[in-house]
C-alpha cells in the first residue's frame, strides 16, 4: 500500500509539472483578452484679473481600454500572432472666468476620444515557477482616432480632429495559471512610440481646416495604467 500511495503521488507531480511546461509549449494556441480602466480629478483656482479673488475650476476624466489578441507558439515559450484594441475615454474641463468686472461665467469644455488599434504582435515567456512567469511583449500596427471637442459660451468650441498611422509598443507582463489552460495577465504600463497624421475640423467660432503630422514616445508605468487580462492555452 505505501508503495502504491508513494508511485501515485509520484505520478501526480510529474502530471503537474507536464501540464505546467505544456502552457507555453510548442504549438500551442493563445487567444487572450484584457480590459483597464482609468480616472482622475483635478482642481484649481486662477486669477485673471489682479487685485480679484481667485477663482475655482475643475477637469475631471476617465477611460476605459480592451483588447483581444490571437497567437500561436511557434516554440517553446514564443508565441506570435494577431491583436486588437479599441478605448474610449472622456475629459471635462470647467472654469470660472471674469468676462467683464464683476461678471464671473463659467467656460465649460467636454472632449471625447475613440481609438482602434490592430496589428501583429510576438510574446515571450519566462517562467520561474510550475504555475507563474513574467512575459515580454512586442506589438506594431495600424492604429486609428477620433476626438470631438465641444464647450459653452462664452468661450465656445466645436471641433472634430481624424487621426490615423502607426504605432509600436513593448509591453512587460506577469501571467499566473491558476488552472492547466487558463492564465491571468497583469501589465502595469508600457513603452511606446506613435506617429499620427491628424486633421482637423473647426466648426465654431469660426470655421476652419488643419492637417498636422506627429510622433511621440512615451514611457507609462504605474498603477493607473493597471490593466488585468485572461488567457486561455489550448493544445498540447
Amino acid at each position: 500500500m505505501t508503495m502504491q500511495k508513494l508511485a501515485l503521488s509520484a505520478l501526480l507531480a510529474g502530471a503537474t509539472i507536464s501540464v505546467a511546461q505544456a502552457q507555453t509549449k510548442e504549438r500551442t494556441v493563445l487567444l487572450s483578452g484584457s480590459i483597464g480602466y482609468s480616472s482622475g480629478k483635478t482642481e484649481n483656482t486662477t486669477t485673471a484679473i489682479p487685485g480679484t479673488p481667485a477663482l475655482p475650476g475643475q477637469s475631471s476624466g476617465s477611460s476605459i481600454a480592451v483588447g483581444s489578441q490571437a497567437g500561436f507558439f511557434i516554440a517553446d515559450n514564443l508565441v506570435v500572432g494577431l491583436n486588437a484594441g479599441l478605448s474610449s475615454g472622456k475629459n471635462n474641463y470647467s472654469q470660472d472666468m471674469y468676462t467683464s468686472p464683476g461678471i464671473i461665467q463659467t467656460s465649460a469644455t467636454k472632449e471625447t476620444l475613440k481609438r482602434l488599434s490592430f496589428g501583429p504582435f510576438v510574446r515571450y515567456y519566462h517562467m520561474v515557477g510550475e504555475k507563474a512567469g513574467f512575459y515580454g511583449q512586442l506589438s506594431g500596427g495600424y492604429q486609428r482616432s477620433t476626438e470631438e471637442t465641444t464647450g459653452d459660451p462664452p468661450f465656445f468650441v466645436s471641433r472634430t480632429t481624424k487621426g490615423s498611422g502607426g504605432y509600436a509598443s513593448i509591453l512587460p507582463g506577469f501571467v499566473y495559471f491558476p488552472t492547466a489552460k487558463l492564465g491571468l495577465e497583469l501589465t502595469l504600463g508600457s513603452l511606446s512610440y506613435t506617429k499620427i497624421t491628424s486633421t482637423s475640423q473647426v466648426l465654431a467660432p469660426a470655421r476652419s481646416e488643419g492637417k498636422s503630422t506627429s510622433s511621440n514616445f512615451a514611457a507609462n508605468f504605474g498603477l493607473q495604467n493597471l490593466t488585468l487580462g485572461a488567457s486561455f492555452h489550448l493544445g498540447n
